[in-house]
């Protein structure tokens, strides 16, 4: 199966119940007498059984959240490279926030998002230990262990101070620096990027910043609150040069030097 009919509806419903009798697993992967994606459509929601917060060293808000949006169903079969997504699966996000951090501790967006604060300590690498006082990942890992999912994905890296990059073409700013390459990376909860989020490229500075996505997801697409969900300004991972990275806030698709402390809402996939 792969991408599902599931996928063209919009369906504002609570499935914790789903989650707490532990069918949430068997109706994803049609197993034990269910279909598959039995009563599971983008935007339904759940609740963890405890909150999952940002830490502290992002010098954010430690104010984080229990409940997680369904993104779609699928959205991920056959998306990767290596180590392809060839199983059942959904894909979610905090449906409003996991507390606030900046991306780096100065404006410097030269990093790219992979080798940034936020991705490398505070959502933190691909985890096999559960620990609730530690990254993201091990504290959705403590939560979900093996149901959460580790993929491989491109991001961008090698940054170049001297090319012109799509902030500057577009508006005529004049500000340079431009990612220039990729590299391919185990990933688990990561942030979502301009084309997952709007279904475009917007401010992101080359074709590197895009990564594997190449679709919006439908819980976006189908409700453009999801967007602004509890009007949060939430980062993005598309650097936008050398300075800004991108984020959502009240005006759409907007850039904030890394230093900024914004909300963090990564996606992950479960199954």
């Amino acid at each position: 199966m792969a991408f599902t009919n599931h996928n063209c509806f919009y369906v504002d419903k609570d499935i914790t119940p789903y989650y707490e009798d532990g069918s949430l697993w068997d109706r994803i992967a049609g197993t034990n007498g269910y279909d598959a994606f039995e009563g599971i459509f983008p935007g339904c929601y759940f609740d963890m059984s405890r909150t999952v917060t940002a830490p502290s060293i992002g010098g954010g808000t430690q104010s984080g959240g229990k409940t997680l949006l369904v993104l779609g169903c699928n959205t991920d079969m056959n998306d990767h490279n290596v180590g392809k997504t060839m199983f059942n699966h959904i894909s979610v996000c905090a449906w409003s926030q996991f507390g606030s951090s900046m991306m780096n501790t100065t404006a410097d967006a030269s990093t790219g998002y992979w080798n940034s604060l936020l991705n490398q300590q505070i959502i933190g690498l691909p985890t096999t230990t559960g620990d609730i006082a530690g990254t993201i990942n091990q504290q959705l890992y403590a939560e979900f262990g093996n149901h959460l999912k580790t993929v491989s994905n491109f991001f961008s890296e090698n940054f170049n101070n001297s090319v012109n990059n799509r902030k500057n073409v577009n508006s005529g700013n004049a500000e340079m620096g431009a990612m220039t390459g990729w590299t391919q990376r185990e990933c688990q909860a990561i942030l979502m990027n301009e084309i997952e989020v709007v279904g475009s490229i917007v401010w992101n500075s080359s074709g590197y910043d895009i990564g594997n996505p190449a679709m919006q997801y439908p819980a976006l697409m189908y409700n453009r609150e999801e967007f602004r969900r509890l009007h949060f300004t939430y980062w993005l991972r598309d650097n936008v040069g050398k300075k800004r990275f991108s984020n959502i806030g009240l005006a759409e698709v907007a850039h904030s030097d890394a230093n900024t402390i914004l909300s963090v809402r990564p996606r992950f996939i479960l199954a």
